[in-house]
């Protein structure tokens, strides 16, 4: 995806209800209580990226309309202590985007439909985001669940890799490890996230399988070991993620680096 709009450090200082952070100091450090709204958040129909940054926070929504149509909305927020919530700069965009036809989740920008927007942004007793949009109430019923910012990456440790992504209502991870060019064993999870802990957790469901291929990649040999395996998966201090396999300790030791 297209990065979100730059921060204008220059208007921050005009907000003076806001929490203020110089430029160059980490926002979230200075700031620690507005980390709870870093993350990715869905929906029924739309999508939201909140990240912190130097300066503030980037908010991206992306909401579809008659496929492959939608709109973005992109903010620049900083967080107020007082209230404890997101309160965007007074630019706020909105656009028109059109989405990939191969459903990958990528998109083209179109017209923009104006750039004179507001917005709010809380955390509800339920852990949502709700989005109070000031210009044309577009985020009228709509409560985003907090995901984390697992969606969609790859990771890689020696001849293992795992890739992540977001389905429905849980994650979806994939764990390949070659052993040689012609076998191979995968692990299948059907992981739910838990916003508290920042941990994906499979609790039973997990499939473990050893496949052998032949010299033009076909697969001559597909064993199940089991299918009921479980699993969690957490970033670490350095922002590499740990695989703790909880059937057989497969993961132990080692930590994946992310390559997308």
């Amino acid at each position: 995806m297209k990065k979100l709009i730059a921060m204008l450090l220059t208007m921050m200082m005009a907000v003076t209800m806001v929490s203020f952070c110089a430029q160059g100091e980490d926002y979230g450090e200075t700031n620690p209580e507005s980390l709870v709204f870093d993350s990715e958040w869905v929906s029924e129909d739309a999508w939201a990226q909140v990240a912190c940054e130097d300066g503030g926070f980037k908010v991206m929504i992306l909401k579809s309309e008659e496929w492959p149509a939608g709109y973005c909305w992109e903010c620049s927020c900083l967080y107020d202590e007082r209230t404890h919530t997101l309160i965007s700069m007074g630019f706020d965009t909105k656009s028109r985007i059109t989405y990939a036809e191969d459903g990958n989740g990528a998109f083209d920008f179109g017209e923009t439909v104006y750039e004179d927007g507001a917005s709010t942004f809380e955390i509800n007793e339920a852990g949502q985001l709700i989005w109070h949009d000031e210009k044309e109430n577009a985020g009228e019923g709509i409560a985003f669940t907090k995901i984390g910012w697992f969606n969609d990456t790859t990771w890689a440790c020696d001849r293992a890799s795992i890739e992540i992504a977001w389905q429905d209502e849980g994650y979806k991870v994939f764990v390949k490890w070659s052993s040689s060019a012609w076998e191979t064993t995968e692990w299948d999870y059907s992981c739910a996230y838990d916003p508290e802990t920042g941990i994906l957790t499979d609790n039973g469901l997990g499939t473990m399988s050893n496949l052998v291929y032949d010299e033009e990649g076909n697969v001559t040999s597909w064993t199940d070991v089991y299918t009921d395996g479980e699993a969690s998966f957490f970033m670490n201090e350095n922002g590499n993620l740990i695989w703790m396999d909880l059937k057989d300790n497969a993961g132990e030791g080692m930590e994946f680096v992310r390559t997308f």
